[in-house]
């Protein structure tokens, strides 16, 4: 009978061994899409892009130890550019292409330890390997996490998605100083990120009497909360809808009326999740008041520096959010939900039918933050359309999605479709490589395309469900 020293000596070797396989693999995925696809032909330069143009301008001139004035919505992302920052500092760089070349090798190492980091994390915590390396898988197989951070490397998009996952993270191994310094941190990066680390450090890992129950008037409440919030949706007219978005038309706007019987459909949906979270039994949104009231004052202070550091009176502060998600829910019926299709992968959809079917309680307890953030998406998911604004949600889903457990042949399916789909765009959509997946940007071409995935996907996991009960 061998030591058991000798077995654990064997078992971290092989988890170390595992480890290194899945970096090696991921890396190498991202090193053959960036020589077959190479980077995104928009902007100053290949690679460069729209938003990546204003960006390298900054870095360019932090690094020359130059101020930067009247831009302070895009400012506080150069946190997420600080690697390329001192790069370009020590180095002396001042060509474009070097900047690109090094955020996008950035980008890959990163995403990939992120990657190796949670298959690990999951694999410890569901203890089925198969499972959780597949539902990793079909998160990295996605748009988001595979393709763009080197196809389009200067955004602050792929920090975003390092900065979640290290929050899920820091969350289940009782890490709190390092989560509460990656919310500090997060709204620095994105817009929305800090929701993450917040609703992560005020519900803290360990296990939860959850007891879901209805109650029909906290659902009629709610009903009525979305109704008045989501009015101005129906006085837009048919002119915003179809400019919408300015310079490249995509609206859709004589199908307005099937547009909102969608949304009404996806809201009506999204409340179920709400009604189960106020509803529950033992309140377990309020359990940990030291963690919530420590939550709030750290991104309280995460403001007040935003606020401090940079002139918000002047210069572009930001898009009218609030005008651009109405106008994109109403773009085309269930528009959103297929650019997040799309975009994430199978995944958002395993997720939100994951949750859905948590009636009564969650298969895993420890489950239940996730759970929150997963509430806290969908609504924002099923109105607007750009899905980039929102990946930082995508790690929760993988989670949430593990944890709660699905069947090998929906896990692997998953994989098969979020491969498949980037090869289909390359051959098939190749002139719209792009936008074909950007929802505001999406043509009715691409919308329909998009539409035949999502359906396909959801017959054959309709198929494998049905199989599973006979």
């Amino acid at each position: 009978m061998k030591d058991e020293s000798t077995i654990a000596h064997v078992i971290i070797e092989r988890c170390y061994l595992r480890s290194g396989v899945i970096f090696l693999f991921c890396l190498s995925c991202y090193f053959g899409v960036w020589k077959f696809v190479g980077f995104i032909p928009f902007g100053v330069g290949d690679g460069v892009g729209f938003d990546g143009s204003i960006y390298l301008d900054y870095i360019l001139r932090l690094s020359r130890g130059e101020s930067v004035q009247g831009d302070p919505y895009r400012l506080i992302r150069i946190v997420g550019f600080t690697p390329a920052v001192f790069y370009a500092a020590i180095f002396s760089v001042e060509d474009a292409s070097s900047i690109v070349r090094f955020q996008a090798t950035f980008n890959a190492v990163t995403l990939s330890a992120v990657v190796t980091i949670l298959s690990d994390l999951l694999i410890r915590l569901t203890e089925k390997p198969r499972m959780a390396l597949l539902v990793v898988s079909s998160m990295f197989f996605s748009w988001a996490w595979l393709v763009m951070p080197v196809y389009y490397p200067l955004l602050s998009d792929h920090a975003a998605l390092a900065i979640s996952t290290a929050s899920l993270w820091a969350w289940a191994v009782g890490r709190r100083i390092l989560l509460g310094s990656i919310l500090f941190i997060s709204a620095w990066i994105m817009p929305g990120l800090f929701i993450v680390p917040l609703v992560l450090l005020c519900l803290p890992f360990r296990k939860y009497q959850v007891e879901f129950q209805w109650r029909w008037i906290l659902w009629l409440a709610l009903i009525v909360f979305a109704v008045f919030c989501l009015w101005p949706i129906v006085n837009l007219t048919n002119r915003q809808i179809l400019n919408h978005p300015i310079g490249m038309p995509r609206g859709w706007p004589e199908m307005k009326g099937v547009s909102l019987i969608f949304l009404c459909a996806e809201i009506l949906c999204v409340i179920v999740f709400w009604v189960r979270i106020i509803g529950e039994k033992n309140r377990m949104y309020l359990s940990d008041w030291k963690s919530i009231l420590i939550g709030m004052l750290t991104l309280f202070g995460s403001a007040i520096f935003i606020w401090s550091f940079f002139d918000w009176r002047e210069g572009f502060v930001g898009p009218p959010l609030v005008e651009y998600l109405y106008l994109q829910s109403v773009s085309a019926p269930g528009k959103p939900a297929i650019a997040h299709f799309t975009y994430y992968g199978p995944l958002f959809f395993v997720a939100f039918i994951a949750g859905i079917r948590s009636k009564i309680s969650l298969k895993d307890s420890r489950s239940y933050p996730v759970f929150v953030l997963i509430a806290i998406c969908f609504p924002i998911l099923f109105i607007g359309s750009e899905s980039r604004q929102w990946l930082y949600f995508l790690p929760p889903m993988a989670v949430f999605v593990a944890l709660n457990g699905i069947s090998l042949k929906v896990a692997t399916l998953g994989v098969v479709f979020a491969v498949f789909s980037h090869v289909v765009y390359i051959f098939v959509r190749e002139s719209n490589f792009y936008f074909s997946r950007q929802g505001p940007w999406m043509s009715i071409e691409d919308y329909f395309f998009g539409l035949l995935f999502l359906l396909s996907f959801f017959v054959i996991y309709l198929l494998i469900n049905k199989s599973k009960r006979a």
